[in-house]
């Protein structure tokens, strides 16, 4: 319902009363109309025509100048296995470990820790609050403090981290009042991001070959402990290996079973050819003593607690023993060396295709964008405002 609407509404009612009413209900209405055209102006000034030439004063008179140091990294690894399983269908749908390298390498350079290092090595505030700034834009800010978090969140408005989409690139932007500041602020960025990530590659280092570095401590050890023991049982037993003392005994007695051999087939001889020669007699003495011999040195090799069965059998226990440990010594290595291969293959590099580069203009703030964002931003709030009042009067009027 429009004004004229209203007239007329107004009008059929006027005509039905008395002319002391009908005069004071039209200056009611139009009373009604004038304060609220009034307010509406006064809304209009205050949310739109102030605060869009306040905008273009300061804007265009006071704003001090920014100049803006723009670098692209990209964070990849030294080298990548062939993806297999879900690794590869992550990769096929264009989810990719780069991405959490490159966030966590992000993260780093918009963190309070690398303000405060940065802060360590420059001169931050004072870069932050050059006599080039003005009021509203320099460090503090105007009616703040100059803690550590304030500062930390003016960091955040004049350092940007984010990926191009496009090229796949990581882009850093500083901005400050001088355009030396900017340069120098970024490659002091990237150098705290390349020694964060080489922080990274050494603990993700460490934390890969500890275990491997336990196994084969572990392996080691054992083999130590093997080799121990087999020198112990050297020393006491005063045998440096049981089995080649074995392999002599069963010489010996091979030797002697054979000379035994040839001794009966020549007596043999001899009974068949002399029956009543002594030298069969002394032949069979002779046979007779070697048998006892072979008999001795057969129970040196298992007669008894003294004989050499147990010592051998211990020396091949230990001896076996040792072999295994050795086995996993050298298999603890080949871990050892496969994590440490793996280790340099995780390794972070940051490749930087384009360097901070020195401003040679001022391109911040963007002086027409900023006056033209204030003048919507406050024309939408008047028009939401607007609305509403008018209506309310509407329902008022029904």
């Amino acid at each position: 319902m429009n004004a004229l609407t209203r007239l007329r509404d107004l009008s059929r009612v006027i005509a039905g009363q008395p002319a002391t009413l009908t005069r004071r209900a039209a200056d009611l209405y139009f009373e009604e109309t004038r304060r609220r055209a009034t307010v509406i102006r006064l809304i209009f000034f205050g949310l739109v025509a102030a605060p869009t030439m306040v905008a273009a004063l300061y804007f265009s008179l006071w704003a001090a100048p920014r100049y803006v140091s723009e670098a692209q990294f990209l964070v990849t690894k030294a080298a990548s296995a062939k993806p297999t399983g879900l690794d590869a269908l992550m990769k096929a749908v264009g989810a990719s470990q780069q991405v959490d390298d490159t966030s966590v390498v992000t993260g780093y350079l918009l963190s309070r820790d690398a303000v405060r290092s940065l802060e360590a090595q420059l001169p931050l505030r004072e870069i932050f609050s050059r006599p080039q700034s003005d009021l509203f834009s320099r460090f503090p800010r105007f009616g703040r403090g100059d803690s550590f978090e304030r500062l930390y969140d003016y960091f955040l408005d004049r350092v940007d981290v984010y990926q191009d989409p496009k090229t796949g690139l990581s882009v850093l932007t500083v901005q400050t009042f001088r355009p030396e500041d900017s340069k120098v602020l970024a490659d002091a960025l990237l150098k705290l991001a390349e020694k964060a990530v080489n922080d990274l590659n050494k603990r993700a280092e460490t934390d890969t070959l500890n275990f491997a570095w336990s196994e084969l401590g572990r392996a080691q050890q054992k083999l130590i402990d093997a080799q121990q023991a087999l020198t112990t049982f050297r020393t006491q037993e005063l045998l440096v290996d049981p089995t080649k003392t074995s392999a002599a005994v069963l010489e010996t007695i091979n030797r002697l079973s054979r000379e035994r051999v040839q001794i009966l087939a020549q007596r043999q001889q001899i009974l068949t050819s002399a029956p009543d020669s002594p030298a069969g007699k002394t032949m069979a003495v002779r046979a007779e003593a070697l048998q006892k011999q072979i008999d001795q040195e057969r129970s040196k090799l298992a007669g008894g607690s003294g004989s050499l069965a147990p010592s051998v059998s211990t020396y091949e226990r230990l001896t076996l023993l040792r072999e295994l440990a050795e086995k996993d010594v050298a298999s603890a290595q080949a871990a050892m060396e496969a994590a440490r291969q793996e280790a340099q293959r995780q390794h972070l590099y940051i490749q930087m295709p384009i360097a901070p580069n020195l401003s040679d203009e001022s391109t911040e703030p963007q002086r027409l964008r900023a006056f033209a964002a204030v003048f919507v931003t406050g024309f939408a709030i008047f028009a939401f405002i607007w609305i509403l009042m008018v209506g309310a009067g509407e329902h008022a009027h029904r």
